[in-house]
């Protein structure tokens, strides 16, 4: 059976203050629909890949009017309508908000949210709002099963950098996209080729760029003496997988030596935070050398 699924990229590039406060590690905003087109194009990739159709009801990247949005999917007579989106609450940066939430209507059945946020709560460590409820125009007015997502909070810092991180984007959309083979009953195709939901992405004998991605974080999280003398050469031999394991055993997970989603998640988020950290020492240094050179 064909499936298809509306989807949706919250606001536009030229919404008035849907956007972060200004960073000064960037030297600039960033505006939340760069997170949600970005993670709707990754969502479309992997949706394909599962045999799964979809339409773009907001192929605009300015502010498509949401009665035109909600038309197109209702015209399509799509199965789904999902829409894409990043949360704020005051635009400061001053105090903790962060955290992800899937919304449905009310008056509409919940499935297909809850099973989005099955996923997305399995990824980037965050704080779990959960799944509500909200009136809004788009889940409110298509006629099909519909659900919005929050993936963070804008005016979260952590959270706010993660809008622009390419391996949380893509880790958002095959969420998205389990959580939505789930709805349908169909099988989850992962970027690798492999079906089901319990699949290990990356494991003993895999090869690539991808497997020397995953080396260059254990190395930087301190497991790189595991792997001497081969370092990140992009195979993952024996060796790769005992430093895994070891990772894995520090963190809580089960020792399996492969690369599961939680596995994943969880390197990606404790070497996301170690760059962070040396950043930070930086422009600290930075600072204090401008201060002296200024006495």
């Amino acid at each position: 059976m064909s499936y298809l699924v509306a989807l949706d990229d919250g606001h536009g590039l030229d919404t008035p203050g849907n956007r972060t406060p200004f960073i000064p590690e960037l030297g600039r905003q960033i505006q939340e629909n760069e997170f949600n087109h970005a993670v709707k194009e990754k969502l479309k990739t992997a949706l394909k890949r599962c045999g799964i159709n979809y339409i773009d009801v907001s192929p605009e990247r300015d502010d498509t009017p949401l009665a035109t949005r909600v038309k197109r999917a209702n015209d399509a007579k799509a199965d789904i309508f999902v829409s894409i989106h990043y949360n704020a609450y005051d635009g400061k940066f001053d105090t903790h908000k962060g955290g992800l939430s899937v919304f449905h209507h009310p008056n509409k059945d919940g499935k297909l949210a809850k099973l989005i946020h099955k996923y997305l709560k399995r990824g980037t460590e965050q704080y779990d709002r959960g799944v509500l409820t909200g009136n809004f125009y788009v889940l409110r007015e298509t006629k099909m099963p519909s659900a919005l997502s929050e993936s963070g909070f804008m005016d979260d810092r952590k959270e706010a950098l993660l809008m622009i991180d390419e391996n949380f984007q893509r880790e958002v959309a095959e969420e998205h996209a389990q959580g939505i083979c789930e709805y349908f009953g169909v099988s989850y195709v992962a970027a690798n080729g492999k079906e089901g939901d319990d699949q290990v992405p990356y494991k003993r004998g895999d090869k690539g760029p991808e497997i020397a991605e995953i080396q260059t974080a254990l190395i930087a999280l301190g497991y790189g003496s595991i792997m001497e003398p081969h370092g990140a050469d992009g195979s993952f031999g024996p060796l790769t997988e005992k430093a895994v394991t070891a990772f894995q055993k520090d963190n809580g997970i089960p020792q399996t030596g492969s690369v599961d989603y939680r596995t994943l998640a969880k390197l990606e988020q404790l070497y996301r935070k170690s760059i962070e950290s040396k950043v930070s020492k930086y422009i600290q240094y930075f600072k204090l050398q401008k201060e002296l050179a200024a006495k």
